[in-house]
């Protein structure tokens, strides 16, 4: 098994001693040019040391002799080739491929070379990526694809970054992978609050910045975030303020926080539903109650249950999730509870009545449907419900920029 490289203090004091002896700087890789670039279009700029340090490591190249392009998009391709060279420098090779054959794209070999080194260490590489160069490899590659490729890089190698920042969930992301590169320092969000905008694309210069602080630790950086409560921030209601009862049970505000954040309900056969507050009510706790109370209602009347194995992960998924989107782990144990009960009633309904010729449950559309109708019918608002200020939510909206990512 290789062993791990875990850069602890005292190995990255030992580390910065050796490296002082030899001649050598404190880099994860030794730099195999000792020039500075000369691109025209690299100096002066917020990254220009990291586009030196990925030029003399080898890991980037310029675009032209006198142009590196750092506002250029990177393809799937592009990314590829960077952390595949990235994985076989960390494990002590060139980070050199073969030439390509007439016959093969250009990234081929470099894209064998990371998936046989994956292999050997019993791993694999990011489907996502995986995906994207069956179906896209000269697209503009997206920022949580990228990391994705990047963390497998240096799963591969064996290298493993300390942590030195204390991030467990972004706004619009959570999970190991990427929280891992906030927490090394490699990466620190697009807003105040931590943001990481995964479907955003990547440009030359910002992949610098990531690859030079993979490599140089006196690049990584240390933040705190502010932090951003849904309910708190652009619905102005407290979380648990009860909105509304129906089937037994009470639905606060946190329940309904996403819901009530989405844009408005678009106009429906001809009527325009932002002057009719009426329509605008009845079709949002409709549409709620069909995918958030119909759910539970049927599973129950069904005697379909969520079993204690089943409980406990989703307790301990819903710890990790805490804070994503603005919301508590309570909100997200009871979300994915839902997401669950889903799952199971159309496996029943499937079983029971087959599947029509697009793969969906006979019969379940209709009875969430049903269930739906009647949850609404015995529904109960609140006078806090019609206290919502629906347009100041969207202005807030606009504040921030990462809710319509979702």
């Amino acid at each position: 098994m290789k062993a791990i490289r875990v850069l602890s203090i005292g190995l990255a004091m030992c580390f910065l001693m050796t490296c002082v002896a030899s001649g050598k700087d404190n880099l994860l890789i030794s730099r195999f040019r000792t020039n500075h670039n000369t691109f025209q279009d690299a100096q002066n700029i917020w990254c220009s040391d990291n586009i030196d340090i990925c030029y003399q490591t080898s890991l980037m190249e310029g675009t032209s002799v006198s142009s590196f392009s750092p506002s250029t998009p990177l393809t799937y391709a592009q990314i590829t080739i960077i952390s595949s060279r990235l994985q076989n420098i960390l494990d002590g090779r060139t980070g050199t491929f073969r030439k390509a054959t007439q016959n093969e794209a250009w990234y081929i070999p470099a894209y064998q070379a990371f998936s046989v080194a994956a292999k050997n260490a019993g791993k694999s590489l990011p489907e996502d990526l995986e995906y994207e160069l069956d179906q896209n490899p000269s697209d503009p590659c997206s920022r949580t694809v990228f990391v994705e490729t990047l963390v497998s890089a240096l799963d591969i190698s064996g290298t493993v970054l300390p942590s030195i920042n204390h991030v467990t969930t972004v706004p619009d992301a959570f999970g190991p992978v990427i929280i891992s590169f906030y927490n090394a320092g490699i990466v620190n969000g697009v807003d105040d609050y931590g943001s990481f905008n995964g479907n955003g694309t990547l440009n030359r210069g910002q992949a610098a910045a990531m690859l030079a602080r993979i490599i140089d630790p006196a690049q990584r950086l240390t933040f705190t975030f502010k932090s951003f409560d849904l309910c708190r921030d652009v619905l102005q209601m407290s979380p648990d303020t009860v909105l509304f009862s129906t089937a037994g049970k009470s639905y606060t505000v946190e329940q309904c926080a996403i819901d009530l954040s989405a844009p408005p309900i678009p106009s429906l056969k001809g009527r325009d539903s932002t002057l009719d507050p009426e329509y605008l009510q009845n079709a949002r706790l409709l549409a709620f109650c069909h995918n958030y109370v119909a759910p539970e209602i049927l599973a129950n009347s069904l005697g379909i249950a969520i079993t204690d194995s089943e409980r406990a992960t989703l307790l301990a998924s819903a710890q990790v999730k805490a804070g994503y989107k603005g919301l508590s782990a309570d909100y997200w144990y009871w979300q994915d509870s839902l997401s669950l009960y889903g799952e199971k009633l159309e496996a029943y309904y499937g079983n029971t009545m087959g599947y029509d010729e697009f793969g969906q449950a006979e019969g379940y559309g209709q009875a969430i449907g049903d269930a739906a109708v009647k949850a609404h019918n015995e529904l109960r608002v609140s006078a806090s419900f019609s206290k919502i200020d629906w347009a100041g939510i969207q202005d807030r909206i606009e504040q921030f920029p990462m809710i319509s990512q979702w």
